[in-house]
Parts: structure tokens; sequence; C-alpha cells
């Protein structure tokens, strides 16, 4: 009996990790859409390319992104 219980229990939690993981890759791809709808007709080369303007109000990215890029070799 102990074997069939530890088998139960072993399928119940990986059901449970599957249900889990599913949910938190539906909860991302909805966070990526709502990203992507709303940012993505604002979204150009120039805003990606330049540099902040008038106190980090206006302009682009470019810094934030070498920053990232950085941070995360390191």
């Amino acid at each position: 009996m102990n074997r069939r219980w530890r088998a139960i229990e072993e399928k119940t939690g990986f059901a449970l990790l599957r249900s889990v993981t599913v949910l938190i890759a539906l909860a991302i791809l909805g966070i990526f859409y709502d990203i992507i709808s709303k940012g993505g007709p604002v979204i150009s080369w120039t805003f990606i390319t330049s540099r902040p303007l008038k106190g980090m109000t206006a302009g682009g990215i470019w810094p934030a992104i070498v920053g990232t890029f950085w941070v995360g070799l390191v």
C-alpha cells in the first residue's frame, strides 16, 4: 500500500506543478501581449537607439539597454 500511495502522491504533485506552470506561463504571455499591443505602435528604431531627453521624459532608451546588457553580463 505504501508504494501505491507514494505513486498517487507523485502523480498528484506533478499534476499540480504542471497546472501552476501553465498558469504562470499564461500570465506572462498576457503581460507580454499587453505590453506589445499598447507599446508596439510607439516603438521605433529612433526610440531604441537614441538617448533620453528632457529629464528622461522624452527621447530613447539606448543607455538603459546597454546598462541592462552589462548587468546581465556581470
